[in-house]
């Protein structure tokens, strides 16, 4: 089979800004990155969601994901790392909701790129559901970035939504694959539907909130009140009970994702 620019169509990558005095917030980070002396900072938090209409599968090693900030005028653009890690993905099973990475703080003020790194690329195409590709090259190394400058003033709350809104995927002809995301960003300001998955680090089973910690280190703060509670073995019905949350638990948490960086739960699932 050839495939001549395949247009692999993939909905959002999303980036969660809000921008606010540092007063306590719902998420915390041991991310690297540069220092930037800003006495207003926010909270960014990370997420994945994806339509990978036609493919059976396209995984890949997310590594990292940064902006560069700097003033207008300025030469010098320090990098600031809002996820740092290895997280695995597959596009395909990111058809439902968004995938949450990273809660990390940032300054507000002015921006000029997004830089967005994987590793490990592998496909299988819809067509051919035994073949897993693996011979693919990504364009500039594996790292992507967007240059597009925008400001995000102080004390005020945003969605900053990236959008890898396509993927020309170009058969060589012989077996190998180029790989090349095409991405742009927009802001919005609403909380939408997310999951996230990590390991409990604290709870408080009096104000029905735990900490999750995620792949990159970064934590985000979890309100379980009304959630329902899968263990391991259940399938359509939920058997647990907060009883069943502890500190170490691997779990898998749906919900609404805040600007504020944090999570209200619909449903944790205990792996």
């Amino acid at each position: 089979m050839r495939v001549s620019k395949q247009h692999l169509s993939i909905a959002v990558l999303l980036v969660c800004l809000a921008f606010f005095p540092l007063l306590g917030t719902g998420c915390s980070s041991s991310s690297g990155g540069a220092s930037v002396d800003n006495h207003t900072a926010g909270v960014t938090t990370l997420l994945l969601i994806a339509d990978a209409e036609g493919i059976e599968s396209l995984s890949f090693t997310v590594t990292e994901i940064s902006l560069d900030y700097g003033e207008e005028e300025d030469e010098y653009e320090p990098k600031i790392v809002i996820f740092s890690g290895e997280k695995d993905v597959d596009l395909a099973e990111l058809t439902d909701v968004p995938e949450v990475l990273s809660c990390v703080e940032v300054p507000a003020g002015f921006y000029t790129k997004v830089r967005f790194s994987i590793a490990d690329p592998a496909l299988v195409l819809s067509s051919d559901p035994d073949t897993v590709i693996t011979d693919i090259h990504l364009t500039a190394n594996g790292r992507v970035y967007i240059s597009e400058q925008f400001e995000l003033p102080e004390e005020e709350s945003y969605l900053l939504i990236l959008h890898i809104e396509s993927i020309h995927l170009v058969d060589e002809g012989n077996g190998s694959y180029v790989l090349t995301p095409q991405l742009r960003i927009e802001f919005e300001i609403e909380p939408m539907e997310g999951k996230v998955c990590g390991a409990i680090v604290d709870i408080d089973k009096d104000t029905d909130n735990f900490t999750l910690a995620m792949c990159d280190g970064s934590e985000i703060g979890i309100n379980y009140v009304d959630a329902l509670i899968f263990l391991p073995g259940d399938t359509d019905t939920p058997t647990g009970t907060e009883d069943d949350l502890e500190v170490g638990d691997y779990v898998i948490v749906s919900g609404t994702v805040w600007v504020d960086g944090t999570l209200t739960a619909d449903s944790i699932r205990v792996l």
